[in-house]
């Protein structure tokens, strides 16, 4: 070969050497200062106006999938020989240590908000497409390095680079998301590099690792990406297909990781405005975690794990804290609106008894931690305008343990007096007020009200009328779906009725045995019956009430009886109000059509006899009803009654329950 040729080969490596000894120096700049702007655009300036992809390549050569050690990480000791497998690991760890640095300096220098340059966005993705190219290969050896390198002294720097790493891969400045971006999200591989990174856990502090470096504001970069991958659809179903697929162990594992993190959150919180991150973490992890838990096997592992209390604990906390300090930054409370918003969804949607969950949370704090959050719970494109007060909550603001107590908590009287609220705000919080009070009368006010429970059809004739028993004289049997005010009633209904529906409800609903024949169960009925009877003498009504058919096995519809409707299971945000209830409630605009299906099966024979025993009646004084109630264990409620309009009883008390019947199932309307 001619000297000349050889000159310009050694020419080449020496300026390659140089370049490559520039980047380092550079690159060593941006880890020193955490990626300034200054020290980000110096080294990003360099290599483009190098027209260099050199550093790159060479360093993404180095995490070959091919290179990975078949065993454990070897980390050699001082006066070994170095194997291949310890300089393989070395190199692949040196480059690791390079590509977190070099893409943060990429992303931070290519946000159109500072420097918006069509050379810039260019070279960025060129580099982006380099790194999606080799990405399994890069994750492979991320996650072979996380799992075997917990004991090296960079353990966390590790972390924080492969977190760097996956940033660039699934964000692009300002925050908007490419078609390269949403590939790499929708890998399985990025999903199992992103469960290794939130389970490690820093040995000096034994906390799981989190990051100062904000990918948005204040908030740890590890929690926003973890939102990163749920604001896209692909990488949201990849997260979840890989929770469901891994063993239970592990799968506990990853759990853990994001039900423990809250409380390292709020361990330690000093003034000033860390306390807004420590809100946007939540927020971010909230979001993410409340979504991934949708699945039911890792639902049960997140209850299992207590994560509803420790989430509520961390809400709760922070809210008191910041309370304390007389915060009032927007960027702060609107976080803590949607992490409530959240929990407040997830825990209603998915627990089997969302009774008893709703008054762990509220005796938590979590009531008053919404009641401080209202004014920061502007949604415009939500259906009400806000996600505070969250309208699924109104039918348990109707249960006696909910109101119970947030009334003697004194949560009540927060919301009552809260501050000025933007119109539609108000309006919602005005809905919620009037549920409030309605349960106050109910369960206040009204509470020596005597309500009728017998569950005899003839009970007016053989028992005590309209007194009621009290709740601790009640029978009941042992399907627990019927209560008696007496012994008598109960051997003249077991005769007349109740000994086929006893046989049939203890075969079809043998899954509320839960449902225990107590003086709780008496309550609650008792209870139901009282909101009916309260609804049906206030004017107006403080929830719709709806026009509804109820057809006899073999007749049409149009020999029908009518009856109303009143579904206490589902906020009613509007009323439809009327002047004056008078012997019959005026109805609402719908027509429902209720036909003998699923739960009213056994039932048939009771609601027939309620029926025929109100059409022979002659007096319009008489009518059916209705009616739907949130169930403290799991399902619904559904109540069956024959009331009566009493003309000489006292205004509110004038529309009286004379017979009812309980079923707990599933209601079917026919168009």
């Amino acid at each position: 070969m001619p000297q000349r040729s050889l000159n310009r080969d050694s020419d080449a490596a020496a300026r390659r050497l140089y370049k490559r000894r520039k980047c380092d120096k550079l690159l060593l700049e941006v880890r020193r200062s955490w990626a300034s702007a200054e020290t980000s655009k110096a080294l990003i300036d360099y290599v483009m106006a190098q027209h260099d992809f050199d550093y790159l390549e060479d360093t993404l050569q180095s995490l070959d999938a091919s290179l990975i050690p078949n065993g454990p990480l070897p980390l050699g000791s001082p006066g070994s020989a170095e194997s291949i497998e310890l300089k393989n690991a070395t190199m692949a760890l040196q480059a690791l240590q390079k590509l977190g640095p070099f893409f943060e300096a990429l992303i931070n220098t290519a946000n159109p908000d500072i420097s918006p340059s069509a050379v810039l966005d260019a070279y960025a993705t060129t580099c982006l497409e380099n790194l999606v190219n080799c990405w399994p290969n890069v994750a492979r050896w991320i996650s072979y390095c996380l799992m075997h390198a917990s004991l090296l002294p960079d353990h966390v720097a590790l972390v924080s680079v492969s977190t760097d790493i996956l940033i660039s891969l699934t964000t692009n400045p300002p925050g908007s998301r490419t078609t390269l971006n949403k590939e790499v999200s929708a890998m399985s591989c990025t999903a199992d590099v992103l469960f290794i990174i939130l389970g490690q856990i820093d040995k000096t502090t034994g906390h799981y690792c989190k990051f100062t470096k904000m990918l948005n504001t204040n908030g740890c970069a590890l929690m926003g990406l973890l939102r990163s991958q749920f604001n896209d659809r692909f990488g949201r179903e990849a997260l979840s297909e890989r929770l469901v697929a891994v063993s239970r162990t592990t799968r506990r594992a990853i759990v853990a990781s994001l039900v423990d993190r809250p409380a390292q959150f709020i361990s330690y919180i000093p003034p000033g405005a860390r306390i807004v991150g420590a809100a946007k973490s939540i927020d971010y992890l909230f979001y993410s975690t409340l979504e991934l838990v949708m699945h039911l096997s890792v639902w049960r592992e997140f209850v299992r794990q207590d994560g509803i209390a420790k989430y509520t604990a961390a809400l709760t906390t922070l809210s008191d804290t910041a309370h304390a300090r007389n915060l009032e930054d927007i960027e702060f409370w609107i976080a803590m609106a949607g992490a409530t918003q959240k929990l407040l969804i997830a825990v209603i949607a998915r627990t089997a008894n969302p009774v008893e969950r709703l008054v762990q949370m509220f005796k938590g704090g979590l009531f008053r931690c919404m009641v401080r959050s209202l004014q920061c719970s502007m949604r415009p494109g939500q259906e009400f305008g806000c996600i505070l007060p969250p309208p699924f909550l109104l039918p348990y603001l109707r249960v006696r343990r909910v109101f119970e107590v947030l009334y003697e908590s004194g949560d009540i009287d927060a919301f009552t007096n809260r501050r000025w609220m933007p119109p539609d705000m108000d309006a919602m919080c005005k809905v919620f007020q009037g549920t409030i009070d309605d349960s106050i009368r109910v369960f206040v006010d009204r509470k020596e009200v005597p309500i009728t429970m017998c569950s005899n059809l003839n009970h007016a004739i053989t028992s005590r009328g309209a007194v009621e028993v009290p709740v601790d004289d009640m029978k009941t049997c042992r399907c627990r779906t019927v209560v008696y005010c007496s012994l008598a009633c109960q051997t003249e209904d077991w005769a007349a009725l109740h000994s086929v529906e006893c046989r049939l409800s203890l075969l079809t609903q043998g899954q509320y045995r839960r449902l225990k024949s107590t003086r709780n169960l008496f309550q609650i009925q008792r209870d139901q019956l009282a909101y009916i009877e309260y609804v049906l003498n206030h004017t107006p009504p403080t929830i719709p009430i709806q026009h509804g058919l109820r057809r006899r096995p073999g007749r049409d519809w149009y020999e029908a009886t009518q009856c109303l409707l009143l579904d206490f299971s589902s906020p009613a945000t509007t009323v439809p109000y009327v002047e004056d209830p008078g012997p019959y409630p005026e109805l609402g605009p719908l027509l429902q059509k209720l036909d003998f299906t699923g739960s009213d099966n056994e039932w048939q024979p009771r609601i027939q006899r309620l029926i025929a025993d109100r059409d022979r009646e002659a007096e319009a004084t008489t009518f059916l009803i209705e009616a739907t109630f949130p169930m403290e264990e799991e399902g619904l409620i559904f109540t069956f009654a024959k009331a009566r309009y009493v003309r000489d009883a006292p205004p509110f008390e004038r529309i009286k329950v004379v017979n009812s019947v309980f079923r707990l199932g599933k209601k079917q309307f026919l168009p």
